[in-house]
């Protein structure tokens, strides 16, 4: 085919001069016997088909991340209430070591830097111990109740209430049978 002969002469409306494609060329771009008109609409449906198919695929990789996100914040929640939990533990270990030292430890306000936090908002706890002497002089109780984090808005509390026996003081007796190592 020649070049000149790639493209019809033709008017439009408004009687200016315009080229078409003529019709060999349109055979031969596999639409044969389709009119140009045709031909634009199989185009544009492969276009609606391609946003159509990326529509679906953006909305499958957001539910996807969607769920990832909630997977990880339920990941942090539970980091912290079992660093809460422990931070509980170790203040009754803390008062009951107290105690043995010192009978008459009454509690205290622990405040804890944690080094290995993730974050600085998070690195912080707070325990609150109260000693609870009862009536009887047999036992006493250790009441415990920690924050971590100590001032988010994500703040886990965890108690602790443990009954201890109070310890029994030695009688003149007991102390002249002590063994010195001399």
């Amino acid at each position: 085919m020649k070049p000149h002969q790639r493209f019809l002469k033709s008017r439009s409306e408004n009687g200016r001069a315009r080229l078409l494609p003529s019709l060999e060329l349109w055979k031969k771009s596999g639409s044969a016997g389709a009119s140009p008109s045709q031909v634009r609409k199989k185009r544009g449906s492969g276009l609606v088909v391609a946003l159509v198919t990326l529509l679906v695929v953006t909305s499958i990789m957001g539910s996807i991340m969607h769920a990832l996100l909630m997977e990880l914040r339920q990941t942090r929640q539970t980091a912290i209430q079992v660093q809460a939990q422990w931070l509980a533990d170790a203040a009754v270990e803390r008062a009951a070591a107290r105690l043995s030292a010192d009978p008459k430890y009454a509690g205290e306000s622990w405040k804890i830097d944690l080094p290995s936090s993730s974050s600085a908002a998070e690195s912080h706890g707070s325990v609150e111990i109260k000693i609870e002497r009862g009536d009887s002089e047999k036992s006493m109780r250790i009441v415990v109740h920690a924050n971590y984090p100590d001032d988010s808005r994500r703040r886990v509390s965890a108690q602790r209430a443990v009954s201890v026996p109070i310890p029994q003081k030695n009688s003149p007796a007991s102390d002249s049978r002590k063994e010195t190592n001399e």
